[in-house]
């Protein structure tokens, strides 16, 4: 968890980076495992984020996945 949580920090960073130098929400757009670090941020900071565009999202039961060993 420890993993993640650092990984969801940066990815932060840059949304907050890029949220101060554009001057509007952000549209984050995930990939698998990214579509889920998208959603948790978009619920963390909704004020920098417009949209999320999942594609390939592990929702549901993430023991079907090849990343679940590194989701948990």
């Amino acid at each position: 968890m420890q993993h993640r949580a650092e990984i969801e920090e940066e990815i932060a960073r840059r949304v907050e980076r890029e949220f101060h130098a554009s001057g509007g929400k952000v549209t984050l757009i995930g990939w698998s495992l990214g579509g889920l670090y998208a959603v948790a941020l978009a619920h963390r900071y909704p004020q920098w984020i417009r949209q999320v565009i999942t594609l390939g999202t592990p929702f549901g039961d993430p023991r079907g996945t090849a990343l679940f060993s590194v989701m948990g």
